[in-house]
């Protein structure tokens, strides 16, 4: 019966179904649909489909592991979503991105001041809602609100830049880098066996280098792009920052001291009072040296950082003896070795992406939650197939697990 064309729609599979069922081989019901399931999301020529010009980008993997299906639906279908009324989501992070680049550029060439720095960003935003880029946003009396807001959240973001690099030793090294240009690392290739060679293309929003460590820094202006997590990272949503990190230890032999997103937007939370807008979220190098390089301010005095999850112990003891001691419970460590492992983690897990995209995958399989706000749930009628399982983000992982999965290889 599975092999015939249809079978699961005809009178006599129903009837089938249900005497195999009583009978007690649901399991091997299951595995017939499943592989039936299975073969219906495989994808002809995907090479064509998802390697343009032999390339793929780390962001379009990432999008890959949050759900292949969706993966396949913006990058093989490429549906034009209708224009809205006012600014969407995207125009938002663009502007945003935009604005804190060319503040990075000036901010490098020694044109902010402490005294110029709001009137610089001002002219900035509005040099950029007047482009060409944005000719599509109408300026009116509605929007005249919404962009005035948008202006204030981009001035707070370009403050708390100032603030993270003023308050420490990591320096501005690059912006909006891509891997190939000038200065920066090559782009990395990666072969499946048997297939020709894809190039993975991608660009860095902000890097900060101290002596021969560099921390790299993601901006992230929507709440559904969600924070950063260790299970996030191990099912591939989170490994642009991580991959980006290996290939520049690998071709510029530059070290990591960390990988951070920085969220860019409202945040009505506190943490011991303060907004936690702007805190670079992520996993830091656990060497004091490091730390201490990305906020000089930390003390007795002021034992938590404003810049990034960091703090340190206020014990009696610590005190007498002057002793400053990290405090492991706040924020996400990692050792040289457990550093090096995530990296290569990410390396492993990205070409392992590659290699389904050229087998053809496509299944709907999102990761849990990500079917709350997917824009293309009702194409893949996501709910309507019990075989189809979310893959579980809320489970228990360690920085070790990732060390000895990487140990056990070797």
């Amino acid at each position: 019966l599975s092999n015939q064309a249809e079978v699961t729609n005809s009178s006599i599979w129903a009837g089938a179904y249900q005497i195999l069922l009583k009978a007690g081989y649901k399991d091997v019901l299951e595995s017939i649909l499943l592989s039936k399931t299975y073969k219906k999301y495989l994808l002809n020529c995907p090479d064509e489909v998802f390697f343009y010009k032999d390339k793929v980008r780390v962001t379009q993997i990432e999008k890959f592991f949050e759900c292949p299906y969706a993966h396949f639906v913006d990058y093989g279908i490429s549906p034009r979503e209708k224009d809205g009324a006012g600014p969407q989501a995207v125009d938002i992070g663009n502007i945003i991105h935009l604005v804190l680049e060319r503040f990075g550029k000036l901010y490098m060439a020694g044109k902010i001041t402490s005294d110029n720095l709001e009137s610089m960003v001002v002219s900035i935003f509005d040099n950029i809602i007047a482009s060409k880029q944005f000719s599509h946003l109408v300026y009116n009396t509605s929007s005249q609100n919404f962009f005035q807001v948008l202006k204030l959240e981009a001035i707070r973001a370009c403050k708390a830049v100032d603030y993270q690099l003023l308050h420490g030793q990591d320096k501005l090294k690059y912006l909006e880098a891509s891997f190939g240009s000038s200065g920066f690392a090559a782009i990395p290739n990666v072969t499946i066996e048997g297939k020709r060679p894809i190039a993975v293309v991608g660009k860095i929003d902000r890097a900060d280098s101290w002596g021969n460590r560099i921390r790299l820094i993601d901006y992230k202006t929507s709440r559904l792009s969600g924070k950063f997590s260790l299970p996030n990272l191990y099912l591939g949503k989170k490994i642009q920052l991580f991959y980006y990190l290996s290939i520049l230890r690998d071709d510029l032999s530059i070290q990591p001291g960390g990988a951070y997103y920085m969220p860019v937007h409202r945040e009505y939370s506190t943490e011991n009072g303060k907004s936690t807008s702007f805190k670079l979220d992520g996993v830091s190098l656990f060497n004091e040296s490091n730390m201490f390089a990305q906020d000089d301010q930390v003390n007795f005095e002021h034992p938590s950082s404003d810049i990034l999850k960091f703090e340190i112990s206020v014990s009696a003891e610590n005190k007498k003896n002057g002793c400053y001691k990290i405090n492991k419970k706040a924020g996400t460590w990692a050792t040289e070795k457990q550093f090096d492992a995530l990296l290569s983690y990410a390396q492993d897990i990205l070409r392992g992406a590659i290699n389904d995209l050229w087998n053809g995958e496509i299944r709907p399989l999102p990761i849990s939650g990500a079917c709350s706000y997917c824009k293309y749930r009702c194409l893949c009628k996501w709910g309507t197939n019990k075989l189809m399982q979310e893959r579980k983000s809320n489970f228990s992982i360690t920085m070790n697990d990732f060390y000895e999965e990487k140990a056990d290889e070797v």
